[in-house]
């Protein structure tokens, strides 16, 4: 694409595309076997516009990361819808759909199984207004929860979060706490990330170095990164709690405290990115199919996990790939060798742990 188009222009119009995506499963049951074709036609579209959007025009990352670390983060979520609804979503039958949900009355919160017995789903929204405010709702919806009051999602489902009875001033106070601790950290992160003059000719300025300086170096990129997502996240949460009222159990930590993993596990299931992890399930489904019936159902646990892990690979290599090194006509191989043994290593890792 271009790099003369702004991404004023890519990142509506691809939002433009998602709600399109979105509010076709709205329509007629009887058309969702002719639209799940034109929604992956309209995914492919989008997600090259989420890709440009989530790398500016002439952007050099050594020289921006503060600002990869924000604007990449909000086109990587969108794309990642657009996966879920647009690409998986081929799939799924109209009752296996995402809906709105409101908690029964004089009913404490609790499953029984799989089946809500808590909840009372809604069918889909048949006119325009609603439809409309479907889709916004569910492009946007960070982790389950909804834009409208006491509305949450049946897929995604909420995570936990904060206790149901904390307070909108607590929230807010709380928030900001935690707003200015993530200043701090992306600030630590910067400042080590610039006392070094970095090669932007290398292709690997960061894992060519000593290997005490990679993790010095690393683990200034990662507070950048941390920092820099959960600071936009937190400010977020700060315009739509109190303003819209929505439930402050809604918006739990973007990340919780990465840096205290106790295991590769603890760090990918409960701490890193959890915004994500549904549509790296979901992803993975197709696949899981496939094998399920000739695997044990622990073999297709771990083929779930080499799964996802191959998923991401690819899409950081397609980011990668989209990225300019030093000049305009230089930029990454697609088969970026050093993100296929990180990731490789991990369902690695996961099985020696276990």
């Amino acid at each position: 694409m271009p790099s003369s188009i702004s991404i004023y222009i890519t990142f509506p119009t691809a939002f433009v595309l998602l709600l399109a995506i979105i509010y076709t499963t709205t329509l007629s049951a009887a058309k969702q076997p002719t639209l799940r074709y034109l929604r992956v036609l309209l995914a492919i579209p989008c997600c090259i516009l989420w890709g440009h959007a989530a790398i500016p025009p002439n952007f050099r990352w050594m020289n921006e990361v503060t600002t990869f670390s924000t604007i990449f983060a909000k086109a990587a979520y969108l794309f990642m819808r657009t996966l879920d609804v647009g690409v998986v979503g081929f799939w799924d039958e109209p009752k296996d759909y995402p809906r709105w949900r409101l908690p029964r009355p004089n009913e404490k919160d609790g499953k029984e199984g799989d089946k809500e017995v808590n909840y009372v789903i809604l069918p889909l929204p048949t006119t325009f207004k609603t439809r409309l405010a479907y889709a916004l709702d569910l492009a946007c919806t960070v982790r389950g929860t909804s834009f409208f009051h006491n509305h949450t999602w049946t897929s995604p489902k909420p995570l936990p979060g904060l206790n149901p009875t904390t307070s909108y001033t607590s929230f807010v106070l709380g928030r900001l706490k935690t707003i200015a601790t993530d200043i701090v950290i992306a600030d630590i992160g910067l400042n080590i990330f610039q006392t070094k003059q970095w090669d932007t000719i290398h292709p690997y300025p960061l894992t060519s170095l000593p290997i005490i300086q990679q993790i010095y170096y690393t683990l200034g990129q990662g507070a950048l990164v941390v920092g820099g997502v959960c600071i936009t996240y937190n400010i977020f949460s700060l315009l739509f709690v109190p303003l819209l009222r929505m439930n402050p159990e809604g918006w739990p930590d973007a990340m919780r405290n990465p840096l205290a993993s106790t295991s590769i596990a603890d760090f990918w299931s409960t701490r890193w990115h959890l915004t994500f992890k549904h549509v790296y399930k979901r992803l993975s489904l197709p696949v899981v199919y496939l094998f399920q019936p000739y695997l044990s159902r622990r073999a297709v646990q771990w083929l779930q996990v080499c799964v996802v892990f191959g998923i991401s690979t690819l899409l950081h290599m397609l980011l990668y790939y989209n990225m300019p090194l030093a000049t305009e006509d230089q930029f990454y191989a697609f088969f970026e060798w050093s993100t296929i043994k990180f990731f490789a290593s991990q369902p690695l890792g996961l099985w020696i742990e276990a």
